[in-house]
C-alpha cells in the first residue's frame, strides 16, 4: 500500500506461528532503499535488499512492517 511519505510503499508481515522465520518481499520494481518501520511507519534501520528483493526475519507472533522506495 502506499506510505504516508510520499515516494514510498509500506510491506506488511503478520507471523502467526509461535517461532521466528525468515521471509522475503519480491517485488516487480527495482528496489532503491528498504527500511524496517514500526507501525505507525517511522523509519528504523536500513534494511540490505537486493534488486527486487527485501529479505527480512520475522519474530515470532509479531508483525514486520517495512518502507521500501522503488523505481
Amino acid at each position: 500500500m502506499p506510505a504516508r511519505e510520499q515516494g514510498w510503499i509500506v510491506l506488511r508481515c503478520v507471523n502467526r506461528r509461535a517461532h521466528a522465520v525468515d521471509g522475503a518481499w519480491r517485488l516487480e520494481r527495482t528496489v532503491r532503499e528498504a527500511r524496517l518501520a514500526r507501525l505507525d511507519e517511522t523509519l528504523l534501520a536500513a534494511l540490505e535488499h537486493g534488486a527486487h528483493v527485501i529479505p527480512f526475519i520475522a519474530p515470532a507472533l509479531g508483525v514486520v512492517t517495512i518502507l521500501a522506495r522503488t523505481s
